[in-house]
């Protein structure tokens, strides 16, 4: 019994020795591993901001060719690819129906025409016999004079050339009536003759076959809109491209902009184009509002098809020779620091910002320094995100990320999430613009649609952290255009050559950007 409590005692104390040791060892090796900061250099060179979206190659100038009339296909006189000029026979239809039409026409004017001669014959012998009682009506009225007629002779006589005057009127309009009646069988003739040429299909332009949606043999009826033939490209030596871009970007996209575009067929190719055309009119797919953006190609070798889908990129800001710094050193901060200038500075650098309290100070920051606004309007901002947090977190979102970006749209070309953050996101844009001034309104507005920070030359602050004395220290700086890895830093301390923390390098492996722990803040819908 003795010997049993005894080993029990050992046992324990062995384990405790044991348990003491592991977490010796895990404070001193704690203590002994220090951060070890991963750094970038600040360097010059070109920063080129872009729109990055996708469309389908078409010819400048198509036409669709098509019938007036309805009948079947006789003959087919070109195929795809075929080259035709203006008013080449493309196509027949069958002509038999339209020329018996024609036949019928001109056998109903030759009618009219003869009765015509008939009429007009007529019409010269009720002349005659008018002329006759017209005389014999005089001679009658100076027998009456000398009282060798009586009167009711004179009167009948009278009345019969009356009743021929009207007879020989009648005559009058009815050869009228047949010289209007050939006028309108001629015309009825010329309506036929048409007809009839409409059966043989022309080419309306110079250009080349690129659609054919018949066969010969098959009938085609032409009732309210003309069916669909053939469709010729006037010019496929000159393409373009329509572009659908994002309402969030369209903003930045004008006429004249350099553009460039791949397409599958040619991997490795890069064709250059220049904006066209910014269309007004707005498309509208699953609450995400796109606009068509015209790019021109040039097509000389003609390699490109109709239809092809490019991936384009559209050059909106470019700097040259600029001193600019990874977007990771904007997006890191230590683990001492305060949250809310990380979240700035990656909103600022393209990355995600979010109603949580990080993001949503960064936001509130943003708004009062640009938009000047007073307490009552800050005031109101505050509520109108903790609002957001509250509705993001009901919908048990709260840890899933959406896309942020800075006004000016310097951050990355990431897909919008179509739904309820597109939704409560145009619904918090909506209260704040409402308790803005007119010129408030008119600086967020130009926040939204990215023009401030391109089209203006605007600087935004932010924070870069370098080391000093083996601590990371913050540095306050301007930046300015952002094509998404690297941005420009307008003003500050740093200089062409200067290290900057862009990451820490932990036991599991290397970490850039935010430092402070190994939960990423909670993000919401994107505010700008």
């Amino acid at each position: 019994m003795t010997f049993t409590r005894t080993r029990a005692v050992s046992l324990l104390a062995g384990v405790a020795l044991i348990a003491a040791a592991a977490v010796g060892w895990h404070y001193w090796s704690k203590r002994n591993s220090a951060p070890e900061y991963l750094t970038s250099k600040v360097e010059r060179g070109d920063i080129v901001a872009s729109v990055s979206a996708s469309g389908t190659l078409n010819p400048v100038k198509s036409v669709s060719v098509g019938s007036q009339v309805s009948g079947q296909i006789k003959e087919l006189l070109v195929d795809y690819n075929s080259r035709v000029r203006q008013g080449d026979i493309v196509a027949r239809i069958n002509p038999q129906t339209y020329e018996s039409r024609v036949q019928e026409a001109e056998a109903n004017l030759q009618a009219a025409r003869a009765s015509v001669l008939s009429s007009q014959s007529e019409l010269n012998r009720q002349r005659v016999t008018t002329l006759n009682l017209e005389r014999d009506l005089k001679r009658k009225r100076e027998l009456l004079e000398k009282n060798f007629i009586s009167a009711a002779e004179f009167d009948t006589n009278q009345a019969a050339y009356e009743a021929q005057a009207a007879v020989y009127a009648s005559s009058q309009a009815q050869v009228a009536n047949a010289q209007a009646q050939v006028k309108q069988r001629e015309a009825l003739l010329y309506s036929a003759r048409t007809e009839l040429e409409k059966t043989i299909i022309r080419a309306p332009v110079d250009g080349t076959v690129i659609k054919r949606s018949v066969e010969p043999g098959q009938t085609v009826a032409a009732s309210l809109q003309a069916p669909e033939l053939f469709i010729i490209a006037q010019d496929l030596t000159a393409m373009q491209v329509e572009v659908s871009v994002d309402e969030a970007d369209v903003g930045r996209i004008h006429e004249g902009q350099e553009a460039t575009f791949t397409v599958d067929a040619f991997p490795g190719q890069t064709f250059r184009g220049e904006v066209m055309q910014v269309r007004k009119a707005s498309l509208v797919v699953q609450n995400v509002v796109t606009y068509v953006v015209v790019v021109s190609a040039s097509n000389r070798d003609q390699s490109l098809l109709p239809g092809m889908t490019a991936n384009v990129r559209i050059v909106t800001a470019r700097r040259e020779n600029a001193l600019k710094v990874p977007n990771a050193a904007l997006r890191f901060r230590p683990a001492s620091a305060d949250a809310a200038p990380a979240q700035r500075n990656a909103g600022m650098a393209g990355g995600n910002a979010g109603t949580s309290a990080g993001g949503a100070n960064a936001m509130k920051e943003r708004l009062v320094t640009e938009l000047k606004l007073d307490e009552k309007q800050q005031a109101r901002l505050d509520e109108i995100l903790a609002n957001a947090r509250q509705q993001r977190a009901a919908r048990g979102q709260d840890g899933e990320g959406a896309q942020g970006g800075a006004p000016g749209g310097q951050g990355g070309d990431g897909a919008r999430r179509p739904g309820a953050n597109d939704a409560q996101r145009d619904a918090m844009r909506e209260q704040i613009r409402a308790m803005l001034t007119p010129e408030q309104q008119a600086l967020y507005a130009a926040m939204n649609a990215g023009r401030r920070g391109s089209a203006r030359g605007a600087t935004t602050p932010g924070t870069i952290y370098v080391l000093r004395d083996g601590q990371p220290v913050g540095v306050e700086v301007r930046l300015g255009l952002s094509d998404g890895n690297a941005t420009e830093l307008v003003r500050g301390e740093l200089k062409e050559g200067d290290a900057v923390i862009t990451g820490v390098r932990t036991t599991g492996g290397d970490r850039s950007g935010n430092s402070g722990g190994s939960r990423s803040q909670p993000r919401g819908p994107r505010m700008f």
